[in-house]
């Protein structure tokens, strides 16, 4: 059986495109290596953090959502939860309050549930990436391709500045084309993205090593 990849759906590696016929500003050029940084909370300095368990724990697993064969990775009971909510929360917050981190960009959906706690608690602005023709104003669109179609981020103009250092949150990482396509469109307005974050990641589909080198930090594996 395979996990919720509902979350994170099944996308094909990121890798550069030519240049669309949108709004474009002048970004840094990125020193990446084609190699990504990836790494789990509890083999970065918390090993044997309770916070940890009690986070896996108050994740629901439902069979077989929403098809057959998947195991879906329900967070809402973690939402349920104060305590795991909070410490989902104070370890994301502990690790970035001295980055100088100026943006913290979440992706749509479940970014939003996570992303606006972290901002507040680091003196940081919350920037939402959405889907399309979900944000009012002018905005900057990044396409990304997947197994049966495409999809699409889009940022509000004027959001990120050039130069400030952003993050990107999101609650699940499975091949990483999600992610990928939000470093892609904060890296067209000038934004240095310094790492992804998600609370689950599934180490076994290597998404994670489709993020053209930007490292990622995942508090858990999923439950079985």
């Amino acid at each position: 059986m395979m996990f919720n990849l509902s979350l994170c759906v099944f996308l094909f590696p990121c890798v550069k495109k030519k240049p669309s016929k949108q709004l474009r500003f002048p970004g840094r050029k990125s020193s990446k290596t084609p190699e990504s940084k990836e790494m789990f909370a509890g083999e970065n300095g918390l090993e044997g953090d309770p916070r940890l368990k009690a986070i896996k724990e108050a994740i629901r697993v439902v069979p077989h959502f929403p098809k057959p064969g998947i195991m879906f990775q329900d967070i809402t009971t973690l939402l349920l939860d104060h305590k795991a909510f909070k410490h989902t929360v104070d370890i994301f917050v502990d690790r970035y309050r001295n980055m100088r981190i100026d943006v913290v960009a979440g992706c749509e959906a479940r970014g939003f549930v996570f992303g606006p706690p972290i901002a507040l608690a680091i003196g940081a602005k919350f920037v939402p990436l959405r889907k399309p023709r979900k944000l009012p104003g002018e905005v900057i669109s990044e396409a990304y391709t997947l197994e049966y179609g495409t999809d699409c981020l889009e940022i509000h103009v004027g959001a990120v500045q050039t130069g400030e250092r952003a993050i990107v949150i999101d609650d699940l990482v499975a091949t990483g084309g999600t992610l990928c396509a939000a470093i892609r469109l904060l890296e067209r307005v000038g934004a240095e993205v310094v790492e992804c974050a998600c609370v689950i990641g599934l180490p076994e589909i290597q998404g994670q090593n489709r993020l053209n080198g930007t490292p990622l930090y995942m508090l858990i594996e999923p439950r079985q």
